[in-house]
């Protein structure tokens, strides 16, 4: 027997056992919902980032195409977020000699409240 017919055999003993466990398996039941829904709003996603717009005349430039996460027109075209200049971005290249590290407040994290008592 191959492996494609073994593969069969097993895809098909599993799909006659999706009704009885339909039926009776409430864990299953919910599991397979909710795995219908993810998978809609995924193909709805997919389907809006295709989409493309209908341009109409005289109304600016067609939107640039880029397979990257932002484009180079894009990038031109955006308006500067307002980053203070005296705000240190860490990135792999920049050293942090220059950098003043604060203290935080202490963390209550994973610590149960005290008991309220009246």
């Amino acid at each position: 027997m191959t492996v494609l017919a073994k593969t069969i055999i097993r895809l098909c003993s599993m799909a006659r056992s999706v009704p009885p466990a339909w039926r009776y398996d409430p864990v299953f039941r919910g599991s397979a919902i909710g795995a219908a829904v993810a998978i809609t709003f995924f193909t709805l996603r997919v389907a809006g980032s295709l989409h493309t717009r209908v341009l109409i005349p005289g109304q600016g430039s067609p939107p640039s195409v880029s397979i990257g996460p932002t484009s180079v027109s894009a990038e031109r075209n955006r308006p500067e977020q307002g980053v203070p200049a005296e705000v240190p971005r860490i990135t792999p290249s920049r050293s942090l000699n220059g950098v003043t590290i604060i203290p935080m407040a202490p963390d209550r994290f994973g610590t149960a409240p005290a008991p309220h008592r009246n």
